[in-house]
């Protein structure tokens, strides 16, 4: 919601905008966020491995704050590295809101 309706995005220019996920990771000191969108190996490359992640690794979500009111999602999957170590692999709720539709139970 936030690209598409604050910044006039399109579904695919959103997508496109957060492939730049491939490249890098987060920093608790800068963001309060832990670990790489994509394993450290391809992390350093240009490819889609955030798309092949993002869809096919197992994610839980993990507070980073006292408040519980920020979380990341941590790999969760049988091969998942520690959570606090420095290879930890975590998407944000926005990664998740590319590839997953929020439904109420019920609906």
């Amino acid at each position: 919601r936030i690209f598409i309706g604050h910044l006039g995005l399109s579904w695919n220019q959103s997508a496109a905008l957060m492939g730049v996920h491939t490249l890098g990771r987060t920093h608790r000191e800068n963001s309060g966020y832990h670990g790489w969108w994509s394993d450290p190996e391809n992390s350093r490359r240009f490819n889609n491995n955030y798309y092949v992640s993002l869809l096919g690794k197992a994610w839980g979500p993990r507070a980073v704050n006292a408040e519980a009111t920020r979380n990341q999602w941590d790999r969760v999957d049988l091969h998942a590295p520690p959570q606090d170590s420095a290879g930890n692999e975590m998407m944000l709720n926005t990664d998740l809101c590319l590839a997953f539709k929020d439904i109420p139970a019920g609906s």
